[in-house]
């Protein structure tokens, strides 16, 4: 069966608020990491003091990335039922990357800038609709329920 019209532009409009987010977070986020991390001079430089601010700055990132992923998810593959389960992936997920995020920023000195810089990295951008969409769209697919 076909998928009517308005669903693709859906969610083309919802790709687009996830590149417009991407591309004002200078403007909307004030991230320190974010011209830390610009050059290789974070190499030498020392690390900059991220307050309690940033982490519910991050949190709101997250929060706003993961909101626009789900509802991608949920118009793209609506006859699997899986509202609650990708709300909860979501959160648990959310939850687990801040802790290591943490973690990372105050054992810096120990584990290098990897780790810091990749957490981020996960936290900040859609990385986790990238890897369920091929999942979604092989249950999708293969699932008996749908046909």
């Amino acid at each position: 069966m076909k998928k009517p019209a308005y669903i693709y532009t859906i969610t083309a409009l919802l790709l687009i608020s996830l590149v417009v987010l991407r591309a004002f977070e200078k403007n909307l986020f004030h991230d320190p990491l974010l011209s830390y991390f610009a050059n290789d001079k974070y190499l030498t430089r020392p690390l900059p003091v991220l307050s309690r601010w940033h982490y519910v700055e991050l949190l709101v990132r997250y929060i706003l990335v993961s909101t626009l992923s789900i509802l991608i998810l949920i118009i793209l593959f609506p006859r699997l039922k899986i509202k609650k389960s990708l709300v909860i992936l979501y959160a648990f997920t959310g939850l687990v990357l801040l802790i290591l995020f943490m973690l990372s920023y105050r054992f810096y000195d120990h584990l290098g800038y990897r780790p810091l810089f990749y957490i981020r990295r996960i936290l900040t951008q859609p990385v986790l609709l990238f890897i369920l969409l091929p999942i979604l769209f092989f249950l999708q697919k293969f699932n008996p329920d749908n046909k």
